[in-house]
């Protein structure tokens, strides 16, 4: 997930802060994705950019190997939980056919590189390995925010400007799909059947929670992002 700005040490520095959002304004939003993440996670799960941080009933499961390219120097394996330090587009340690769920959770607009055409390569990258990785049968669950397609053909074309100006501020870059965007590529990576659920926001979004976490708050009807649970069984 190539940008300028080292996207592995941002999160561990930022996991205080990103917290903020997780119990302030998006607490409710957050509430509702553990309930959707512990009605579809069993037997072994693969978390790719987890982070150290485990929004889901751990103890329900078999076992939980947490991807990510950085974590914080605290994080030690456990009998039910593994670190591993990975690139979601080459799980180089995780063997095929061996998960029944993977996972992806506000992940999917954080794979990118200098420029679309190779942001495009990396998303589908990333799919494909998750579905290698993946049991037959097995479901790959992402949570993310869906935009309208009219919004991702907008963020296609001013993607390198968008990413000039993230580096100006030493932000790492992001990228949101619509609907349509998600269900092309997944069907790419090889999956069969999807599913795409919304999840109730609550109240108020932190719409910059990513980038500048607790800062502002708006109504969630006036955000033009949807929080979805989208599921690809393989």
């Amino acid at each position: 997930m190539k940008s300028e700005v080292d996207i592995g040490a941002h999160f561990v520095k930022q996991s205080e802060r990103y917290q903020q959002v997780v119990d302030g304004a998006n607490k409710e939003l957050y509430e509702n994705i553990r309930a959707e993440l512990d009605r579809n996670l069993n037997g072994v799960i693969l978390d790719i950019g987890n982070g150290g941080v485990f929004g889901y009933d751990v103890d329900k499961l078999e076992r939980v190997i947490a991807v990510d390219l950085a974590f914080d120097e605290n994080m030690q394996d456990s009998e039910k939980i593994k670190y591993i330090r990975d690139d979601a587009r080459v799980l180089k340690t995780i063997e095929s056919n061996s998960c029944d769920c993977v996972v992806m959770q506000f992940l999917v607009h954080h794979i990118v590189d200098e420029n679309i055409k190779l942001t495009n390569d990396s998303i589908l990258a990333s799919l494909k390995e998750a579905h290698r990785v993946l049991k037959p049968k097995g479901k790959l669950i992402i949570i993310e925010e869906i935009v309208l397609f009219f919004i991702e053909y907008v963020e296609d074309v001013l993607y390198k400007m968008n990413f000039r100006l993230l580096i100006l501020i030493n932000k790492p870059m992001i990228k949101f799909y619509s609907e349509k965007g998600l269900r092309s590529r997944l069907r790419s990576a090889g999956f069969a059947l999807v599913t795409i659920k919304k999840i109730d926001q609550g109240k108020w979004v932190d719409p910059f929670g990513g980038l500048f976490p607790g800062v502002v708050k708006i109504p969630a009807f006036l955000y033009p992002a949807k929080c979805c649970a989208i599921i690809a069984v393989k």
